[in-house]
């Protein structure tokens, strides 16, 4: 697997199968579930450690999912999601956290939040649902919405985000 600093230098979105973006540590005890649908489904995944990274990645070509660990201390993790809406064809988002409320993640919805620990067969179809929905017409994203997904990430986000007014 490359590391971060190769993927930064090589990586380029697959224009023929789905892409998964994962700004997550390592150790993310989802992220072997994830990187698993790279032979199961086909999809290119590309994790990465930090939000800045993430952003180079994503302004490099379409993205179905992007997958967000809730409990990053990475402040860019805000400034992803926001570069994510600013995009054309905007990928449908998960915010993975075991702070997340219990409620269902199925319904159709730009930014879901998802409780772990979620079985591995359920989180794979969540990622499958939202793969097939980035084909379709993003629906619009309220101000609610996005604070409500990004409830537990680390304030340091906020403030870089309205020191730029607003761009990530």
């Amino acid at each position: 697997m490359p590391t971060e600093s190769e993927l930064l230098h090589t990586w380029r979105s697959a224009p023929n199968r789905p892409n998964i973006l994962v700004l997550a540590p390592s150790d993310a005890i989802y992220l072997p579930c994830l990187l698993e649908m790279r032979e199961s489904d086909g999809c290119e995944v590309v994790q990465v450690k930090t939000g800045e990274s993430a952003i180079r990645l994503l302004r490099r070509g379409a993205i179905a999912v992007l997958a967000v660990d809730g409990q990053s201390s990475d402040p860019g993790a805000l400034e992803l999601m926001v570069e994510a809406l600013n995009k054309e064809e905007r990928p449908r988002m998960l915010v993975l956290s075991t702070q997340a409320p219990a409620r269902g993640v199925y319904e159709q919805r730009l930014i879901r939040r998802v409780r772990l620990p979620m079985e591995r067969e359920s989180l794979q179809k969540l990622v499958r649902g939202c793969i097939k929905e980035a084909s379709a017409a993003a629906p619009p994203v309220s101000v609610s919405e996005l604070l409500d997904a990004a409830q537990e990430l680390p304030d340091q986000g906020w403030l870089r985000i309205t020191e730029r007014g607003g761009k990530a």
